[in-house]
């Protein structure tokens, strides 16, 4: 299934030696589905190619896969606003006086 991904372009961004390096390639892709197939906050979504469907061969094909993922650990958890931290740097006020004088 993770070979279905080569040509895909998010993964010509993501991984631009993955046709110099095909195993490496189709590993880290089995092992990033893999995982988001055992993440307790994924549901996944396959497509599978079936009998009466346009391109039918007589046999199953997978066709499409994806992985959605909730935001919150539990259904009934209300979602939280955006979490804050105190900036890295503080800002400063400038050392050099204003050419224009502000109005009082």
């Amino acid at each position: 299934m993770a070979a279905a991904y080569i040509d895909d372009e998010q993964d010509a961004y993501m991984f631009p030696g993955r046709k110099k390096y095909p195993k490496k390639y189709l590993k880290t892709k089995e092992s990033i589905v893999r995982h988001g197939m055992d993440d307790p906050t994924g549901t996944t979504i396959v497509a599978e190619l079936e009998e009466g469907d346009e391109g039918w061969t007589g046999q199953s094909e997978l066709m499409g896969l994806c992985i959605w993922y909730r935001d919150q650990e539990k259904d009934d958890e209300k979602a939280k606003g955006p979490e804050t931290k105190e900036p890295l740097l503080k800002r400063k006020s400038p050392s050099v006086p204003s050419i224009i004088p502000l109005p009082s």
